[in-house]
C-alpha cells in the first residue's frame, strides 16, 4: 500500500516528526510506503518566522506552490491521503480537494492542534489571519473519510462539527 503524507513544515517542526516521520519505518516493515510530503522545506520554514522582508517570504512561496502542483500528477499512484492537519498553512482546502478528486483516494486527516479556535499570528497579526481561512478544518473534517486526534478534547470538537454538518443534509 502507498499512502502520500502531506504536511505544512518540514521534519523541523515537532508535528511532522512526531506525526509522520516517526511511522515511515514500522508502518514499512508492515508493507505500507509512506511518503512524507512537507509543504514547506527546511529553508522556506527558518524564513517563515523571521524578521524578513514580506516581500521575499510571498516569493518564496511559489516554489512549494509549485511542488505540490506537480504532485497532483503523481497522486493517482498512491491508494491513501494522509493529511497532518493541512497541505499548506494558508488559504483554503484546495490542494486537499484537488488530490481527493484526481486520484480518488480515501482521506484521512490527523489534528494535533485547537485548529478550530481563532488565532491571531504574533508575527503576521490579522493579515495572518484573513490567510488562514479560518473554517478550513471544519472543511476537511467534513470530506475526510476518517481523522486522527491529538486528544480527546480535539476529538469532542471533531464531533461535534461532523454533527452539525449532517444535520444541515
Amino acid at each position: 500500500m502507498n499512502v502520500l503524507g502531506l504536511c505544512t513544515y518540514p521534519i523541523e517542526s515537532a508535528a511532522t516528526r512526531y506525526r509522520l516521520v516517526q511511522f515511515v519505518e514500522p508502518l514499512a516493515q508492515e508493507g505500507i510506503n509512506l511518503d512524507v510530503s512537507p509543504f514547506l522545506d527546511r529553508e522556506q520554514f527558518n524564513l517563515l518566522y523571521k524578521n524578513k522582508s514580506l516581500f521575499q517570504k510571498f516569493f518564496g512561496i511559489w516554489k512549494p506552490l509549485l511542488r505540490r502542483f506537480s504532485e497532483s500528477f503523481k497522486i493517482r499512484k498512491y491508494d491513501l491521503l494522509l493529511v497532518q492537519r493541512e497541505a499548506m498553512f494558508f488559504g483554503p482546502a484546495f490542494f486537499e480537494g484537488l488530490f481527493q478528486q484526481i486520484g480518488k483516494t480515501p482521506l484521512i486527516l490527523d489534528l494535533d492542534d485547537a485548529t478550530y479556535i481563532s488565532y491571531v499570528s504574533p508575527t503576521y497579526g490579522r493579515l495572518g489571519s484573513f490567510f488562514k481561512f479560518f473554517g478550513k478544518t471544519d472543511n476537511l473534517i467534513n470530506h475526510a473519510d476518517a481523522v486522527i486526534y491529538g486528544n480527546r478534547f480535539i476529538a469532542e470538537q471533531t464531533i461535534k462539527v461532523s454533527a452539525i454538518y449532517f444535520k444541515k443534509f
